[in-house]
Order: structure tokens, then sequence, then C-alpha cells
């Protein structure tokens, strides 16, 4: 299958509002792998999980957070890259106001579910 090239803007208006005022998300797919964007917002209101899936890259656009990893704290600041090993468990705490990253997955996230104008089916949130 061949796919053309796409670009995810950061300041595109139309990000899915997946916690109204607190959590924007877009993602797109490609053959081996799913980017998201994440906006968030009063995090300290999002519910909390540890995540567990295989190999992210995590790019920091804005603010700054506190990422839970092996019993380390490692600390992220706009323009910070990290790279996570597949399967180990993460969680994030974030230390501003709003936060802005990308994430690279490697293999697809199917859970995203498609692109498009629809809230993503993230696991954090229930069914």
């Amino acid at each position: 299958m061949t796919q053309k090239a796409r670009v995810l803007r950061h300041d595109d208006a139309r990000l899915q509002s997946v916690i109204p005022g607190k959590f924007e998300f877009k993602h797109l797919h490609g053959q081996g792998c799913s980017v998201a964007l994440y906006k968030m917002r009063s995090a300290a209101d999002l519910p909390t999980q540890l995540n567990c899936h295989e190999e992210e890259v995590t790019i920091m656009l804005s603010g700054e957070c506190k990422l839970h990893i092996d019993g380390e704290d490692i600390i992220l600041r706009a323009g910070d890259t990290i790279l996570i090993p597949s399967f180990k468990e993460h969680l994030g705490e974030f230390l501003t106001d709003e936060v802005v990253l990308v994430s690279v997955f490697v293999p697809r996230r199917e859970e995203f579910g498609p692109e498009g104008d629809q809230a993503p089916r993230l696991s954090f949130l229930g069914d």
C-alpha cells in the first residue's frame, strides 16, 4: 500500500477534544508506526495510568513533565526527546499548566482508532 506524505501540525485547530478543556489529541498512522500529538492542560485532573506498549519516542514541544520509568524520575522540557524501550511501564506527571508533545510508536497503535474527526479510543478513559 502506498501512502502520501502528511503533516501533523501542532497549531492545527482540528485537534480532537478527548477531555474538554484538558486533553486534545490527533494522530496519523503509517504502515508500521503511529504518530500522535498530545496537548494537555490542567493535567492534575487527568486520569493516571501506567502505560506499557512497544517502543515509543516522545518529543516535548512545550511545557515540562516528569516521567516515572524503571524506578527513575526523568524531567523532560521543551526540546527534549526520550526513547522509551518496549514494554517499560511509564507514567507522566505534568509540571506546567500546558504540555504539548509528539509521540511516535512502533508498531502502529491500532487502539487509537482510525484517523479523522473522532476522538481516539484510549484505554485510560474507559470504554
